[in-house]
């Protein structure tokens, strides 16, 4: 039903949140644009797996959204998702610009 659906993703939202916050000590002093990319790929990754791009994340802990971007681009998720890949880097990069 529409309501199992939406608790299910709001269940979902929850997690990716928490495992957001669990995996970017700085994740609530970031800006609201990384935080709803982290939040999406954290949704779409998993935390295992969002675990992995270590310098995406160690840039993001010193507010370097451009390299960010650049080792989301280095990645296998970089083309396994397509447009929505290209638009969350878009976002992450046009941070502080």
């Amino acid at each position: 039903s529409h309501r199992d659906m939406y608790e299910l993703y709001n269940f979902s939202l929850i997690i990716a949140y928490q495992d957001a916050s669990a995996l970017f000590p700085n994740f609530e002093k970031l800006p609201v644009d990384a935080r709803k990319v982290i939040i999406d790929m954290s949704f779409n990754l998993g935390k295992t797996r969002l675990a992995k791009f270590e310098k995406m994340r160690a840039a993001v802990a010193q507010y370097d959204f451009d390299t960010a971007g650049d080792e989301m681009i280095d990645s296998e998720w970089y083309n396994q998702v397509g447009n929505r890949s290209k638009n969350l880097v878009q976002m992450m990069q046009s941070i502080n610009r």
